[in-house]
Protein backbone atom coordinates (compact mmCIF):
# COMPACT_ATOMS: atom_id res chain seq x y z
CA UNK A 1 0.00 0.00 0.00
CA UNK A 2 2.88 2.22 0.57
CA UNK A 3 4.29 1.31 -2.59
CA UNK A 4 1.63 2.24 -4.30
CA UNK A 5 1.00 5.45 -2.33
CA UNK A 6 4.63 6.60 -3.96
CA UNK A 7 3.97 5.61 -7.28
CA UNK A 8 0.91 8.05 -7.13
CA UNK A 9 2.68 11.02 -6.02
CA UNK A 10 5.50 10.43 -8.08
CA UNK A 11 3.23 10.59 -11.57
CA UNK A 12 1.33 13.68 -10.35
CA UNK A 13 4.76 15.40 -9.83
CA UNK A 14 5.82 14.69 -13.15
CA UNK A 15 2.67 15.05 -14.60
CA UNK A 16 3.13 18.75 -13.03
CA UNK A 17 6.32 19.55 -14.58
CA UNK A 18 5.16 18.69 -18.34
CA UNK A 19 2.52 20.98 -17.17
CA UNK A 20 4.31 23.43 -16.52
CA UNK A 21 6.90 23.23 -19.34
CA UNK A 22 4.23 23.23 -22.26
CA UNK A 23 2.40 26.56 -21.07
CA UNK A 24 6.12 28.20 -20.57
CA UNK A 25 6.59 27.46 -24.49
CA UNK A 26 2.82 29.20 -25.11
CA UNK A 27 3.44 31.88 -27.25
CA UNK A 28 0.31 34.97 -27.41
CA UNK A 29 -1.21 36.01 -30.58
CA UNK A 30 -0.23 39.40 -30.17
CA UNK A 31 3.93 38.08 -29.85
CA UNK A 32 3.02 36.52 -33.30
CA UNK A 33 1.78 39.54 -35.03
CA UNK A 34 4.98 41.46 -33.61
CA UNK A 35 7.53 38.88 -34.71
CA UNK A 36 5.95 38.58 -38.28
CA UNK A 37 6.24 42.67 -38.50
CA UNK A 38 10.11 42.43 -37.39
CA UNK A 39 10.62 39.77 -40.06
CA UNK A 40 9.03 42.24 -42.92
CA UNK A 41 12.56 42.82 -44.22
CA UNK A 42 15.03 40.28 -45.66
CA UNK A 43 17.91 41.89 -43.60
CA UNK A 44 15.84 40.71 -40.54
CA UNK A 45 14.91 37.41 -41.97
CA UNK A 46 18.20 36.38 -42.79
CA UNK A 47 19.68 36.94 -39.52
CA UNK A 48 16.71 34.61 -38.11
CA UNK A 49 17.63 32.15 -40.98
CA UNK A 50 14.90 32.53 -43.33
CA UNK A 51 14.79 32.53 -47.11
CA UNK A 52 14.37 36.85 -48.45
CA UNK A 53 11.11 37.67 -49.57
CA UNK A 54 9.30 37.45 -53.01
CA UNK A 55 9.45 40.39 -54.86
CA UNK A 56 6.67 42.76 -55.20
CA UNK A 57 4.36 43.43 -57.80
CA UNK A 58 4.24 47.22 -58.03
CA UNK A 59 1.12 47.40 -60.52
CA UNK A 60 -1.84 45.34 -61.43
CA UNK A 61 -1.84 44.14 -64.90
CA UNK A 62 -4.87 45.42 -67.17
CA UNK A 63 -6.44 44.62 -70.29
CA UNK A 64 -7.82 48.11 -70.71
CA UNK A 65 -6.41 50.17 -73.30
CA UNK A 66 -4.10 53.16 -71.58
CA UNK A 67 -5.46 56.84 -73.05
CA UNK A 68 -3.06 57.88 -75.68
CA UNK A 69 -0.51 60.93 -75.11
CA UNK A 70 0.04 63.92 -77.45
CA UNK A 71 3.45 63.61 -79.11
CA UNK A 72 6.41 65.38 -78.96
CA UNK A 73 7.00 66.44 -82.18
CA UNK A 74 5.72 69.60 -83.11
CA UNK A 75 2.44 70.48 -85.23
CA UNK A 76 2.49 73.33 -87.88
CA UNK A 77 -0.64 75.03 -89.02
CA UNK A 78 -1.52 77.52 -91.36
CA UNK A 79 0.37 80.47 -91.74
CA UNK A 80 -0.07 81.66 -95.74
CA UNK A 81 -2.46 80.32 -98.32
CA UNK A 82 0.69 78.63 -99.92
CA UNK A 83 0.97 76.90 -97.39
CA UNK A 84 -0.99 73.91 -95.75
CA UNK A 85 -1.18 72.48 -92.28
CA UNK A 86 0.69 69.32 -91.77
CA UNK A 87 1.64 66.74 -88.63
CA UNK A 88 4.35 64.44 -88.17
CA UNK A 89 5.10 62.23 -91.20
CA UNK A 90 2.56 63.69 -93.57
CA UNK A 91 2.96 66.87 -95.50
CA UNK A 92 1.80 68.47 -98.38
CA UNK A 93 4.66 70.99 -100.01
CA UNK A 94 3.81 74.48 -101.70
CA UNK A 95 2.21 74.59 -105.07
CA UNK A 96 3.77 74.25 -108.14
CA UNK A 97 5.56 77.48 -109.97
CA UNK A 98 4.56 78.58 -113.23
CA UNK A 99 7.98 78.00 -115.70
CA UNK A 100 8.16 80.89 -118.09
CA UNK A 101 9.94 82.11 -121.04
CA UNK A 102 12.05 78.93 -121.41
CA UNK A 103 13.99 77.56 -124.32
CA UNK A 104 14.62 74.02 -124.25
CA UNK A 105 17.94 72.82 -124.76
CA UNK A 106 18.97 69.77 -126.68
CA UNK A 107 21.85 67.94 -125.47
CA UNK A 108 23.94 65.06 -125.94
CA UNK A 109 24.71 63.10 -122.68
CA UNK A 110 24.36 64.27 -119.39
CA UNK A 111 26.31 65.60 -116.68
CA UNK A 112 29.54 66.31 -117.16
CA UNK A 113 29.90 64.40 -120.32
CA UNK A 114 26.56 66.55 -122.09
CA UNK A 115 27.71 67.98 -125.20
CA UNK A 116 25.07 71.51 -126.88
CA UNK A 117 23.40 70.12 -129.85
CA UNK A 118 20.41 73.17 -130.16
CA UNK A 119 17.50 74.41 -128.84
CA UNK A 120 14.24 73.31 -129.97
CA UNK A 121 12.85 76.23 -133.27
CA UNK A 122 10.32 78.72 -132.89
CA UNK A 123 8.98 77.92 -136.43
CA UNK A 124 7.70 74.78 -137.79
CA UNK A 125 8.56 72.48 -140.70
CA UNK A 126 5.46 71.12 -142.02
CA UNK A 127 4.44 71.15 -138.34
CA UNK A 128 7.26 69.39 -137.37
CA UNK A 129 9.15 71.27 -134.29
CA UNK A 130 12.87 71.07 -134.92
CA UNK A 131 16.28 71.33 -133.73
CA UNK A 132 17.92 74.37 -134.49
CA UNK A 133 22.21 74.78 -134.42
CA UNK A 134 22.88 78.45 -135.24
CA UNK A 135 22.80 80.03 -131.67
CA UNK A 136 20.75 82.64 -132.25
CA UNK A 137 18.44 82.55 -129.33
CA UNK A 138 16.19 84.58 -131.66
CA UNK A 139 15.40 81.77 -133.44
CA UNK A 140 14.66 79.67 -130.40
CA UNK A 141 11.38 78.53 -129.28
CA UNK A 142 9.81 79.85 -125.94
CA UNK A 143 7.26 78.10 -123.74
CA UNK A 144 5.78 78.05 -120.15
CA UNK A 145 4.43 75.29 -118.00
CA UNK A 146 3.52 74.69 -114.58
CA UNK A 147 4.87 71.13 -113.45
CA UNK A 148 2.09 68.60 -111.55
CA UNK A 149 3.17 65.57 -110.14
CA UNK A 150 1.44 64.22 -113.14
CA UNK A 151 1.89 64.71 -116.80
CA UNK A 152 1.10 68.14 -117.64
CA UNK A 153 1.09 70.09 -120.82
CA UNK A 154 3.53 73.05 -122.05
CA UNK A 155 2.04 76.11 -123.61
CA UNK A 156 3.56 77.39 -126.55
CA UNK A 157 4.59 81.27 -126.04
CA UNK A 158 6.14 82.04 -129.16
CA UNK A 159 4.86 83.80 -132.62
CA UNK A 160 4.64 81.44 -135.84
CA UNK A 161 3.92 78.17 -133.75
CA UNK A 162 0.83 77.34 -135.77
CA UNK A 163 -2.66 77.26 -134.73
CA UNK A 164 -2.15 74.29 -132.17
CA UNK A 165 -1.09 75.98 -128.68
CA UNK A 166 0.48 72.83 -126.80
CA UNK A 167 3.93 71.22 -127.24
CA UNK A 168 3.32 67.74 -127.87
CA UNK A 169 3.75 64.41 -130.15
CA UNK A 170 1.88 63.06 -133.44
CA UNK A 171 2.39 59.66 -134.82
CA UNK A 172 1.55 57.39 -136.80
CA UNK A 173 0.20 54.52 -134.55
CA UNK A 174 -1.37 55.25 -131.07
CA UNK A 175 0.08 52.16 -130.22
CA UNK A 176 3.89 52.93 -129.20
CA UNK A 177 5.33 49.65 -128.12
CA UNK A 178 5.95 48.08 -131.85
CA UNK A 179 9.13 47.54 -133.78
CA UNK A 180 9.77 51.21 -135.78
CA UNK A 181 7.01 53.52 -134.34
CA UNK A 182 7.87 56.77 -133.37
CA UNK A 183 6.58 59.99 -132.62
CA UNK A 184 7.87 63.70 -133.63
CA UNK A 185 7.69 66.88 -131.62
CA UNK A 186 5.00 69.29 -133.40
CA UNK A 187 2.00 72.03 -131.79
CA UNK A 188 -0.79 69.69 -130.59
CA UNK A 189 -4.73 70.47 -129.22
CA UNK A 190 -4.82 71.08 -125.51
CA UNK A 191 -5.34 66.99 -124.48
CA UNK A 192 -6.03 65.60 -120.67
CA UNK A 193 -3.31 64.47 -119.07
CA UNK A 194 -3.86 60.69 -119.03
CA UNK A 195 -5.74 61.01 -122.22
CA UNK A 196 -5.42 58.25 -125.08
CA UNK A 197 -3.82 59.11 -128.34
CA UNK A 198 -6.85 61.43 -130.22
CA UNK A 199 -6.47 61.64 -134.13
CA UNK A 200 -6.61 64.47 -136.41
CA UNK A 201 -5.21 66.83 -133.37
CA UNK A 202 -1.94 67.84 -134.30
CA UNK A 203 0.51 70.22 -136.85
CA UNK A 204 1.75 67.80 -138.99
CA UNK A 205 1.57 68.20 -142.51
CA UNK A 206 -0.36 64.67 -144.22
CA UNK A 207 3.11 63.79 -145.96
CA UNK A 208 4.11 62.91 -142.24
CA UNK A 209 0.95 60.61 -142.34
CA UNK A 210 1.04 61.01 -138.42
CA UNK A 211 -2.35 61.84 -137.45
CA UNK A 212 -2.53 61.04 -133.99
CA UNK A 213 -1.47 62.89 -130.91
CA UNK A 214 -0.86 63.38 -127.09
CA UNK A 215 0.09 66.72 -125.34
CA UNK A 216 -0.01 66.00 -121.23
CA UNK A 217 3.25 63.82 -121.68
CA UNK A 218 5.80 65.72 -120.07
CA UNK A 219 8.01 65.58 -116.67
CA UNK A 220 9.88 68.15 -114.84
CA UNK A 221 12.76 67.28 -112.52
CA UNK A 222 15.73 69.70 -111.51
CA UNK A 223 15.91 71.44 -115.31
CA UNK A 224 14.90 67.94 -117.30
CA UNK A 225 11.88 67.39 -119.17
CA UNK A 226 11.29 64.00 -119.71
CA UNK A 227 8.07 62.84 -121.81
CA UNK A 228 6.26 59.31 -121.36
CA UNK A 229 3.09 58.16 -123.86
CA UNK A 230 -0.41 56.33 -122.96
CA UNK A 231 -1.29 53.42 -125.21
CA UNK A 232 -4.55 52.34 -125.96
CA UNK A 233 -5.96 50.32 -122.71
CA UNK A 234 -4.03 53.58 -120.70
CA UNK A 235 -1.24 51.94 -120.56
CA UNK A 236 1.59 54.35 -120.11
CA UNK A 237 5.22 53.80 -121.01
CA UNK A 238 8.60 55.92 -120.73
CA UNK A 239 9.89 56.93 -123.72
CA UNK A 240 13.25 58.49 -124.87
CA UNK A 241 14.44 60.99 -127.56
CA UNK A 242 16.25 61.20 -130.42
CA UNK A 243 17.07 63.73 -133.27
CA UNK A 244 17.75 62.41 -136.81
CA UNK A 245 19.67 63.57 -139.45
CA UNK A 246 16.88 65.86 -141.01
CA UNK A 247 16.99 67.48 -137.47
CA UNK A 248 13.65 66.73 -136.53
CA UNK A 249 13.39 65.62 -132.88
CA UNK A 250 11.77 62.06 -131.98
CA UNK A 251 9.99 60.03 -129.02
CA UNK A 252 10.63 56.37 -129.14
CA UNK A 253 9.32 53.40 -126.12
CA UNK A 254 12.06 52.82 -123.86
CA UNK A 255 13.26 49.49 -125.71
CA UNK A 256 12.40 50.17 -128.69
CA UNK A 257 15.14 50.48 -131.57
CA UNK A 258 15.26 53.92 -133.18
CA UNK A 259 15.82 54.28 -136.55
CA UNK A 260 19.15 54.43 -138.25
CA UNK A 261 21.14 56.85 -138.13
CA UNK A 262 19.61 59.01 -135.36
CA UNK A 263 21.18 60.13 -131.88
CA UNK A 264 20.16 59.70 -128.61
CA UNK A 265 19.56 63.20 -126.79
CA UNK A 266 18.44 65.26 -123.69
CA UNK A 267 15.85 68.14 -123.05
CA UNK A 268 15.77 70.95 -120.47
CA UNK A 269 14.56 73.81 -119.78
CA UNK A 270 17.12 76.64 -120.06
CA UNK A 271 16.61 80.90 -120.19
Amino acid sequence: MLAFTRLHTLFFFVFGILLVGSSAHKVSPRHNALEARELQTNAARMEAGLPPLRPRQLFSPTRVARSPKPSGMPKYVQSSPNLWAYSILIAFSEPYSEVCDKRIKVSTGTGSSSRLVGFIAKTQTNGAFKVDRSGRSSSHLQVKFTPTSSPFNILIESSGSGSRPNLGFGGKNSNLNVAGAYNILTGTNSLASGSVPVNNANSLSSSYGRSYAESAVWWYSGSSLTASWVNPGKLTVSTEFYITQDDELIQIATGISAPSRSTRVYLSAEN
